[in-house]
C-alpha cells in the first residue's frame, strides 16, 4: 500500500526507530486489522522482531500515516 506519512508519524518513527520499510510490511500483510475514530484504521502487525501498530486514515489518496507505536507480544494494542 502506498501511504502518505504525517509529520506527527515521522517524529514518532524516529523516537522508535520503526522504518518506512517496517510500517510497509505491517500495512501489506497485518496481523489483524481493526477499524479505530472515525475513518481511521489500526493495522497490528510485526516487522523485524517487533509487533508494531499503524494507525492510518482512509479517506486520503493515498492512505494517510497518523502516527506509528510498538505493540505489546502478542499484539494487544495496549489492552488486555
Amino acid at each position: 500500500m502506498d501511504a502518505i506519512f504525517g509529520r506527527h508519524a515521522r517524529a514518532r518513527m524516529a523516537v522508535r526507530r520503526i522504518t518506512t520499510e517496517m510500517v510497509a510490511a505491517v500495512l501489506a500483510a497485518p496481523r489483524r486489522v481493526e477499524p479505530s475514530r472515525g475513518e481511521t484504521v489500526r493495522y497490528y502487525g510485526a516487522a523485524d522482531g517487533r509487533d508494531i501498530i499503524v494507525v492510518v486514515a482512509h479517506d486520503h489518496e493515498p492512505p494517510f500515516v497518523i502516527t506509528v507505536m510498538n505493540d505489546r507480544p502478542g499484539g494487544t494494542g495496549g489492552r488486555a
